[in-house]
């Protein structure tokens, strides 16, 4: 059984049977992160991303229908909400933040919502709109992490 449709469209190219939608079971920490972390733990898998790998962190939250990053290579850390260049057909999600090497080209620099000196103070203290960061991640597409 497939689960909700989100958005059509979503992706530049589909999967096998050409689908580009986004569906509500692709939300949430993916399972190749669970088994990484070993853990199903939504914080522990945070910190294992964020504090152990140190990965910048890219992902859609769907309530407001925008990307954010969480650079770790930066400091301070930034997070970031990104907004599409004006000029972006919106046919592909992913060069919003430029995943297919055409760099932010096809993004804003983005917001700066929130930095940190410490990465192990993000967890706790980060909320995007009033909402914390775990509540987030869980309404979000998580689409990169490197």
């Amino acid at each position: 059984m497939k689960s909700k449709v989100l958005i059509e469209n979503f992706w530049n190219v589909g999967d096998a049977n050409g689908d580009k939608t986004l569906r509500e079971d692709e939300l949430g920490w993916p399972q190749s992160l669970k088994e990484d972390a070993q853990s199903d733990y939504p914080e522990r898998i945070f910190r294992y991303v964020i504090e152990e790998v140190g990965f910048n962190l890219v992902f859609y939250w769907i309530k407001d229908r925008n990307f954010y990053v969480i650079e770790t290579e930066k400091a301070p850390i930034e997070v970031r909400r990104l907004y599409p260049n004006p000029q972006w057909d919106g046919k592909c999600e992913f060069l919003k933040v430029g995943l297919l090497g055409e760099g932010a080209s096809s993004c804003s620099a983005g917001d700066i919502l929130a930095t940190f000196d410490d990465e192990a103070l993000i967890w706790d203290n980060l909320k995007i709109n009033d909402v914390p960061i775990g509540d987030v991640l869980e309404q979000s597409k998580i689409v990169t992490w490197d």
